[in-house]
């Protein structure tokens, strides 16, 4: 099968490109596949017309993958050259390109694969700020009047009127698409609110990017007393919030606790302050590959994942459970469709999404240790059959359908 995956950049920026990173690699031998960006410069490398880097060493060349950049300013460069290349289906992560998607769109059977909520949401995080709830509503006006009554993004109306007339723009063209796939429930049904047929969605099994679990349940241990935030260092990530309840958490228990922080982003340099001013409880590790990851997890008690917005899966927390660490998360998007309170990890209710409302978890965890262990073997089980594999299988089955609805049309 010819397939292009279209998506926003380039960049190892999160999620979205981690998947395409382990799907491109391993199914790049047995299907002709071709890439398409619209920015960034750091996850793939054209180095000639028939090869990419997934990273700057040669180790992780891909052969014979095509990438090329749609700039805003020539979007019919892009569309020329898929066609061109010909493929029998397009997958769109995210690329916001409109005449781009719009004219491949009646073209070639696309599939739209939001791993986020730039088509349906004006400020992209479908969370409610003032009251710490997910929202569950459908796009439209009524977001107009939402958007600062329920603290939905910044305070300009300028901002707020433009980026709702983008998100009009790409939500006009979702009849165009010949299917729909998600990772969750969750985005499922914020596709259908959206106004997509059901039967036009297919849910596929999510995989953990890269990690690969445990050959043994993880061994009964102590504490080490640290815990670990992973992710991109924005604020929607809620890193702000893990800090100041590992420092609740601290004196609550007075016990010495310490917060590992990975990632890199633009909050960067405000956590190296607050990092310098507090010497014993923040240690900051800046971007780690997958195998630093994992030496990382090695080391800590727990992952905290306090997301300020809807996450639309939370994969970070799946890829932490197959190394035996269990999940301490605020109970937002879809991350009850593999976080059980209590069971492979903990939430925090839907109400108390504050840092004091994880603290308290924090401290619960510690209370029982007996309870902590078991978690962590049930996290480890929970992500043994969540593999690329699986996923993919499910994937080609997605595409074949796309193929069959679009040739329907003709």
């Amino acid at each position: 099968m010819r397939i292009v995956f279209a998506s926003l950049t380039k960049q190892l920026v999160g999620g979205t490109e981690s998947y395409l990173k382990a799907a491109l690699h391993q199914f790049s031998q047995k299907h002709e596949m071709a890439f398409v960006y619209a920015e960034g410069s750091d996850l793939f490398s054209t180095l000639s017309d028939n090869e990419i880097h997934l990273g700057p060493d040669s180790k992780s060349k891909i052969p014979n993958v095509k990438a090329f950049r749609v700039k805003n300013s020539d979007q019919h460069s892009g569309i020329e050259w898929v066609k061109n290349w010909n493929p029998d289906v397009i997958v769109n992560n995210g690329v916001q390109r409109t005449e781009f998607v719009k004219s491949l769109a009646t073209k070639f059977p696309t599939v739209f694969f939001p791993h986020d909520y730039y088509a349906t949401c004006i400020s992209g995080t479908k969370f409610n700020r003032r009251t710490h709830s997910d929202c569950l509503s459908a796009f439209g006006y009524g977001c107009l009047i939402k958007y600062h009554l329920l603290g939905c993004g910044g305070k300009s109306p300028i901002t707020m009127w433009r980026n709702f007339r983008k998100v009009q723009e790409f939500h006009s063209y979702f009849p165009l698409y010949s299917r729909v796939v998600c990772v969750s429930e969750h985005m499922r049904q914020e596709m259908i609110r959206e106004g997509i047929s059901k039967e036009k969605i297919d849910v596929l099994p999510y995989f953990p990017s890269g990690f690969t679990q445990l050959s043994f349940p993880p061994v009964h241990r102590e504490f080490t007393n640290r815990l670990l935030f992973m992710g991109r260092l924005v604020s929607l990530k809620g890193w702000r919030d893990a800090i100041q309840a590992v420092r609740l958490a601290s004196i609550r228990l007075q016990r010495p606790l310490v917060l590992d922080l990975a990632g890199e982003g633009p909050d960067r340099s405000a956590l190296d302050q607050i990092a310098s001013e507090n010497p014993g409880l923040v240690k900051v590790h800046g971007k780690l590959d997958t195998q630093q990851s994992i030496d990382l997890l090695a080391k800590v008690d727990c992952l905290l994942v306090p997301s300020r917005w809807a996450e639309p899966y939370g994969k970070v927390g799946l890829e932490a459970a197959t190394q035996g660490v269990p999940t301490i998360a605020y109970n937002v998007g879809g991350m009850s469709e593999w976080l059980k309170d209590g069971e492979t990890g903990f939430f925090v209710g839907k109400g108390d999404l504050t840092p004091a409302g994880l603290a308290a978890k924090i401290c619960e965890i510690y209370s029982n240790p007996n309870r902590w262990n078991t978690i962590r073997t049930n996290a480890w089980q929970f992500s043994s059959p969540l593999t690329l594999d699986n996923h993919m299988e499910h994937f080609f089955v997605s595409l074949e359908k796309a193929k069959d609805f679009f040739d329907s049309k003709k």
